[in-house]
């Protein structure tokens, strides 16, 4: 099923009238009555009371209005999440020398001002383990003017970089 169809419900629920909720969702009022009478027949079960010019909820549907209303809060909460999460990123950089982090300190925070959304993760690549370290290929470079005996990696954090 659709999640659609929950949304349908919710907002005849919400509305107790198929025209304000098929207004709502946007759908014609006979298929929003359509979906739920066929979602009652599909559940063995009635949501909704008919009457000539009213309808009301069941007992099964104040039960299942509540179950969903919840469900449906989570699902959009955790859509939000999932894409709240998608926007930050990292980048991970490798390295071999204890000053590098220091020298690289103007050039970092020069990408964090433009960049707000990226966290930098320095790792210590002491003794190798660039695989183990999360570093999967990076770029081996010396900061530009400084010779300092230390090399670093840098690729996106959590990412193999092809």
């Amino acid at each position: 099923m659709k999640i659609e169809k929950l949304y349908y419900f919710l907002s005849v629920a919400k509305h107790l009238n198929f025209t304000r909720a098929a207004q709502e969702c946007p759908i014609a009022p006979p298929a929003i009555s359509e979906q739920i009478r066929s979602r009652e027949r599909e559940w063995g079960v009635q949501l909704f009371e008919r009457g000539a010019r009213s309808i009301r909820l069941t007992a099964a549907g104040e039960v299942f209005y509540q179950h969903i209303s919840r469900f449906v809060q989570n699902y959009e909460q955790s859509l939000r999440e999932v894409r709240t999460s998608l926007q930050e990123k990292s980048l991970v950089i490798g390295v071999n020398h204890f000053n590098l982090p220091r020298l690289l300190s103007g050039a970092v925070r020069r990408l964090q001002e433009r960049f707000p959304s990226i966290r930098v993760e320095y790792r210590n690549l002491f003794g190798g383990g660039w695989l183990r370290r999360g570093l999967y290929l990076g770029r081996t470079i010396q900061p530009a003017g400084r010779h300092c005996g230390g090399s670093l990696a840098v690729a996106p954090g959590g990412r193999p970089v092809v």
